[in-house]
């Protein structure tokens, strides 16, 4: 989807992965973590914490993108839940090697 809309020329060219809130996007998850063992949490705990806070910046890039590719209605749906499932997969990936390969 978001392909066709920049094959057709019809992307917005806005750049909305500049701006200053994104570029520090990617330090949320492991502020969330260290803030976590701060106040206490165990390290698998302040581990998934710092995913679910990745997940969280995922799905808002992802509706971004959705939103910069004028999609709407299932279209942005679709994108912003496919960003949400990829962060829902890295948690299950990390669980499955911590808990049951170690």
């Amino acid at each position: 989807m978001l392909t066709a809309a920049t094959e057709s020329g019809s992307l917005n060219t806005q750049s909305w992965w500049r701006t200053p809130s994104s570029s520090y996007a990617s330090y949320l998850p492991l502020l969330a973590l260290v803030l976590a063992r701060l106040a206490g949490a165990s390290p698998l705990t302040a581990a998934n914490v710092g995913l679910v806070v990745a997940i969280v910046v995922m799905t808002l890039h992802g509706w971004w993108a959705g939103r910069a590719a004028q999609l709407r209605g299932r279209q942005l749906l679709f994108v912003t839940m496919a960003a949400a499932g990829l962060g829902l997969v890295m948690i299950l990936l990390k669980d499955l090697v911590l808990l049951h390969l170690h």
